[in-house]
């Protein structure tokens, strides 16, 4: 029993560092004048460029830096057994698409590659919606990513326990590939759809 606390222990504190992580940078952005701030979004005073993307789409094919430029993306980074940040968010985010006047692409980051194979990827972003994106790649890909948008994840397995833990943010990315806006949760469909347009529309 002891043996199983650690690791739940180490799980909770992971997550938690990820929340106040993601609550630091916003409250961080907030206190310089130069940053925008809408009903749910923290507007970067300046995009931050993202490194190199070599992932893997839910079809096998590669998904890379060229393919995430040219739109706007919502990003979200999460695994496909998530039992409630994961979907809630997705389903927002769906609404929130659907409100929006503006395009705009999700892209679901999957951090648990060895769980969420293409078929199980493809039926887990298919169930929010058909156009969702959903990619995946190895840990040294993901943790480059999730550096540069100041989301950890913590993958815990011990003695048959198996925890993901991950941020609860998700980030616009713009047209150049660049890390341009900061939601953090908790997200509402309806101010997330107001703010891309805000956003979206300021800078086109």
């Amino acid at each position: 029993m002891r043996n199983k606390i650690i690791p739940v222990a180490l799980a909770v504190v992971v997550f938690a560092l990820g929340g106040w992580l993601g609550a630091q940078l916003a409250q961080q952005l907030r206190g310089r004048t130069d940053t925008v701030m809408t009903q749910a979004a923290t507007v970067l005073p300046e995009s931050r460029p993202l490194p190199v993307i070599d992932l893997r789409d839910a079809d096998g094919q590669p998904y890379t830096t060229a393919r995430l430029g040219g739109r706007w993306t919502m990003l979200f980074m999460g695994f496909a057994n998530c039992g409630h940040v994961c979907p809630t968010t997705l389903f927002t985010l769906d609404q929130a698409i659907r409100k929006s006047s503006v395009p705009a692409d999700v892209l679901f980051v999957s951090v648990d590659p060895e769980r969420d194979t293409p078929d199980k990827l493809r039926a887990y972003v298919n169930g929010f919606n058909p156009q969702f994106i959903g990619v995946t790649g190895d840990s040294g890909q993901l943790d480059q990513l999730a550096i540069a948008l100041g989301a950890p994840y913590q993958i815990t397995k011990d003695d048959g326990l198996y925890i993901v833990d991950h941020s609860a943010a998700v980030f616009l990315i713009n047209p150049r590939g660049e890390f341009q806006a900061l939601f953090s949760a908790p997200h509402d469909a309806a101010a997330i759809a107001a703010d891309l347009q805000e956003i979206i529309g300021a800078t086109s």
